[in-house]
């Protein structure tokens, strides 16, 4: 009989120490609201993708460029997870046909003196390219950097 007691004591104790105060206090807090609300699922169109590519993108820029002016950026290389190619005139007929194309326009804007402004290109479904000329001020001569974004980490960039 008393078993039967302390049995029933040690269930009583059990349910009332799961029902945590704090836990449901936290559930109508305004921190609490906003995190359930950034993890809901939300319909993200394909501007919305490119404008957060050219984000990620022109984030990695100064850390390229800084790269590039103490020697270290070149040909294709892994950084921090990112893919990154940079095309001359020296590695054109290597590069595959997306890169050729980006080369040659930011070629035929050189030759015409018009802006070269950096660029995203969607390469599938699940990868773009962010692109961005480096020109060197001694000559007329540029080289092609192309940063290869997945899909999925920009969308979780967002």
């Amino acid at each position: 009989m008393m078993k039967k007691m302390w049995i029933k004591a040690l269930l009583v104790l059990a349910i009332l120490s799961s029902c945590n105060e704090e836990r449901h206090k936290d559930a109508g807090s305004a921190a609490f609201k906003k995190e359930r609300k950034n993890r809901s699922f939300r319909k993200i169109s394909q501007g919305e993708i490119t404008a957060q590519a050219f984000k990620v993108g022109r984030e990695l820029r100064p850390v390229l460029d800084s790269l590039n002016t103490l020697g270290k950026l070149d040909s294709t290389q892994q950084w921090e997870g990112f893919k990154i190619s940079v095309i001359d005139s020296s590695r054109f007929s290597k590069a595959d046909s997306i890169s050729q194309q980006l080369y040659d326009a930011y070629l035929y804007n050189l030759e015409n003196k018009l802006p070269m402004e950096d660029n995203v290109q969607a390469l599938n479904d699940d990868r773009y390219i962010y692109a961005y000329p480096l020109q060197d001020s001694l000559s007329s001569s540029f080289k092609l950097v192309e940063v290869f974004l997945a899909k999925k980490n920009i969308i979780l960039s967002m």
